[in-house]
């Protein structure tokens, strides 16, 4: 009766935690959500579907690049963590050897990227693609993925308002930037590529100095530590080219046979869809170091505390898209200009596919 209780105590401050770290990760996501709704009526005046098609095609391409330049050591990171955090000079050296690897892997893989984009685009005829396109995409690609350390680091401590306030200040830098050469400049598409680059400039930074101040990146390199991080890593690789293939892919593809308007109001249903993800990425940004810190200290336990968190987590994702799909079309109606209007057919497509992928990232996780 006592060990009922002791574990009844347990699951409460566990979902307590969660409660609120995850309610200061969904709030600085609602956040953000709004102010991409906020200026959602500003791009689909100033942006035709074509040039919102092609943003939403180099954004597919971005969201691919991590997995590649980090080689899925994000996910090794969370695993080994708690390896190493108990004694100073081996964090020390286990960050070190990752943000190292990272800069000489992740450099080589961009001038090979940016090479080859500027001789495939060249030769048919979208240059213009190149520059800004391509070439600060995937520079700005980089820097997100070295200041990941430390946003995972943050995480594992449970410092759910300065990432929260991170992120909102990048969007914030994202789309001030943007705006700004949008209307001020009149620029078109490239006016987002170049507000996503200071964004990425801000963030490296901040990340940087977080695990500088807390003396963590010295120039060490262990073979060891990397040899265990790739070990664990490598084979998850196809398994997140996979995720992008199923998620991300489709604008590729709907640009390809449809051209980059049909792409355009795709993304504006889609990305209305994605509201089902903020919640859930939410979630686990307070919920995975918890998961993760108790199966590293019992397998039986951690599997108990998880089966009492699932249900609610699973209920809460299904209510979130019969609401979005309900009110979809009135969202998409008020808040875009008329070209776009199409777009609500696909928002409840979509929603259910990402409930879905809310359902097993659990699993995956686990």
């Amino acid at each position: 009766m006592e060990k009922d209780n002791v574990s009844q105590k347990n699951e409460g401050g566990i979902f307590k935690k969660v409660a609120q770290k995850g309610g200061v990760y969904f709030i600085s996501s609602i956040l953000i959500k709004v102010l991409q709704v906020i200026i959602l009526p500003l791009i689909t005046r100033y942006i035709d579907t074509r040039n919102y098609g092609i943003l939403e095609v180099v954004n597919a391409i971005k969201m691919v690049m991590p997995s590649l330049i980090s080689l899925c050591l994000d996910a090794a990171y969370y695993r080994f963590y708690y390896k190493y955090n108990n004694d100073k000079k081996m964090l020390r050296r286990f960050i070190s050897s990752y943000f190292w690897l990272i800069v000489g892997w992740g450099t080589i893989f961009i001038i090979i990227s940016i090479a080859i984009s500027f001789f495939y685009l060249g030769a048919n005829s979208m240059d213009y693609l190149f520059h800004p396109f391509m070439t600060l995409t995937m520079m700005g690609i980089l820097l997100y993925q070295l200041s990941f350390i430390g946003n995972a680091f943050q995480l594992q401590n449970l410092k759910a308002e300065f990432v929260g306030l991170v992120n909102i200040i990048y969007y914030v830098i994202l789309n001030g930037v943007f705006i700004f050469l949008l209307i001020g400049v009149k620029m078109k598409a490239e006016a987002k590529i170049y507000g996503m680059f200071a964004a990425d400039i801000f963030y490296f930074f901040i990340y940087l100095w977080v695990l500088l101040r807390k003396k963590l990146i010295a120039f060490e390199f262990d073979f060891s530590v990397i040899k265990e991080g790739l070990k664990y890593s490598l084979p998850l690789i196809p398994s997140q080219l996979c995720s992008w293939i199923t998620l991300l892919s489709d604008k590729l593809v709907v640009g390809a046979f449809k051209g980059f308007s049909e792409t355009g109001v795709y993304s504006i249903g889609y990305s209305l869809a994605q509201m089902v993800a903020v919640f859930s990425g939410a979630i686990f940004l307070a919920y995975k170091p918890i998961m993760y810190e108790g199966f590293s200290e019992d397998d039986k336990s951690g599997g108990e505390k998880v089966g009492h968190f699932l249900p609610i987590y699973y209920f809460a994702c299904l209510w979130i898209v019969v609401g979005i799909s309900v009110l979809g079309r009135e969202a998409i109606v008020i808040l875009t200009e008329s070209s776009y209007h199409g777009a609500f057919v696909f928002v409840p497509i979509v929603a259910l596919a990402y409930l879905f992928q809310s359902w097993y990232r659990p699993f995956n996780e686990i």
